[in-house]
Formats: structure tokens, sequence, C-alpha cells
């Protein structure tokens, strides 16, 4: 019996230091100045993803109209939603072995809108703007206007309704101009500086 009662008395006081800590240390968080976590969900008050921060291997597949399809490049980054769930943008970067890419881009409700681009490897470098037009199904718009520098040439190229290049300027790396309006088919049709 004194054996029992001993027993319980160390287990009484146990149990009040550890309640005691919890009381005192568990309720009385400091402020974090940073926190590290590998996904973040920011969702509306109805549950649907508004943003999600991601790292490369936790970023979700696109969601459009409601179906959701593989993602071309698993990135790291941010992705914005409109209020029904539907990818509507958002920021990725990439880097492997081979390659270094990033984007910011803007969608309509089944494609990119507007991009910011870069793009470095073995190879050589990029940064563009890309405008599109939207196309009648998901992932079907038109790229309407380049704007941006590849290897130390700068060019803005504006392209027809089929996305074929019509007006293109163009500054090299050796600092030759040229303005050519061009044809469906990508010949020359007036060369306006060369």
């Amino acid at each position: 019996m004194r054996q029992t009662n001993k027993l319980l008395v160390i287990y009484n006081i146990g149990i009040t230091l550890v309640c005691g800590f919890l009381v005192l240390t568990g309720f009385n968080r400091p402020n974090e100045d940073e926190i590290t976590v590998k996904r973040i969900n920011i969702v509306n008050e109805d549950g649907t993803p508004a943003i999600i921060l991601a790292n490369q291997e936790r970023v979700p597949d696109p969601v459009l109209d409601g179906q959701s399809y593989k993602r071309a490049i698993k990135a790291g980054g941010i992705v914005l939603y409109d209020p029904q769930g539907n990818e509507h943008g958002g920021m990725a970067v990439m880097e492997n072995e081979n390659v270094a890419f990033n984007a910011m881009v803007l969608d309509y409700s089944t494609v990119d809108a507007i991009g910011m681009f870069s793009r470095e490897d073995s190879t050589g470098y990029q940064a563009f703007l890309t405008v599109n037009d939207k196309g009648n199904g998901i992932g079907q718009g038109t790229n309407r206007l380049q704007l941006g520098t590849s290897n130390g040439t700068t060019a803005l190229v504006i392209n027809g309704t089929d996305g074929k290049p019509r007006v293109k300027l163009e500054v090299t790396d050796r600092n030759e101009v040229s303005f050519s309006v061009l044809d469906e088919n990508g010949n020359t049709i007036k060369q306006l500086l060369k």
C-alpha cells in the first residue's frame, strides 16, 4: 500500500510538472520572424484554393474549367486561382543540371494571357515577354507578341492571328538593325531597315 502511494505521489508530481511546463510555454509562443514549410495553401471562405506557395515536388497540377491536367513542367513557386478554384496564373522557378527557367504568368480562364520568362542553359540565355490571344479550347491560345533578348540579340515580333511572325524589329548582338514585314510562310515581303 505504501509503495502504491509513493508511486501516485511521484506520478502526480510528474504530471503537475509537465502540465505546468505546457501552460507556461505552450500558450506563450514568441513571435516568429520566419517559418519553414514545403507548401502553404491560402483558401477562400468556401475552401477553394486562392493562392498556393509550394516547392517543386509539392506544386499542384493545373485545374482549368474544373478539370485537373498534368503540369508540363514541375517547378516550385506560387499558383494563383480564380474564385472557382481554376488556375489563373502564377510564378514558377525551376532549375536542374541542364537548365534554369523562371516564369511569371497571368492567365485567361483556359490559357496563358501574358507572361514573362527567363531561361539559361549551356547554349545561352533568353528573357522575353509574351502576349497571347485567347483560343477556343483549353491551352489553345495564339501567341501574338514577343519582346525579348536571346544571346545578345533583342527583338520585337508581332504575330498574325495564326501565331506566325508578320512584323519583326531586331537589333543583333553586333548592333545590326532590321525591320521586316513577313508573309504567312515567314518570307520577307518588305525590308524597311537592314
